[in-house]
């Protein structure tokens, strides 16, 4: 494994160095990376049974945080999922953060997750450093 890995890193390196050169449509291969964070969000199969009131105060303290997060810079997007394949899986947000451990703990702040309706995955998302995500910004009603 070890050696497939070193033989695929000296080609990607070779086509890199090469490509860096060249170019297709103005276009090189990135030589600098940054990772993003992928909050998949899942309803928890061990849930402890809630009021329907707790539930919905802690499902809306969910909204208000996820949107919290977007205004300050921290989710680039957040919503639900829908035919994800794992009826489980509801929702993803895409963290800005400087570790996975700090993904985390932001993960883990969210209230549904607090209240144990929630369980989260975070996954590493490794895109060039000069990648823009660009979509609709935070602006909020009135």
């Amino acid at each position: 494994m070890i050696k497939t890995l070193a033989v695929v890193a000296v080609i990607f390196a070779g086509a890199a160095q090469a490509l860096a050169q060249e170019g297709r449509d103005g276009l090189t291969v990135p030589e600098a990376f940054q990772t993003l964070y992928l909050m998949l969000i899942y309803v928890a199969d061990d849930a402890p049974a809630m009021s329907e009131e707790a539930r919905g105060e802690a499902m809306l303290g969910h909204i208000y945080y996820q949107r919290r997060l977007q205004r300050d810079g921290v989710g680039l997007g957040a919503g639900g999922l829908v035919g994800a394949g794992d009826p489980a899986l509801r929702g993803m947000t895409l963290l800005v953060a400087k570790s996975r451990n700090e993904a985390e703990a932001i993960a883990a702040a969210d209230p549904m997750v607090k209240a144990g309706q929630f369980r989260v995955q975070i996954v590493d998302w490794i895109i060039p450093a000069d990648t823009s995500i660009k979509g609709t910004p935070y602006a909020p009603e009135g």
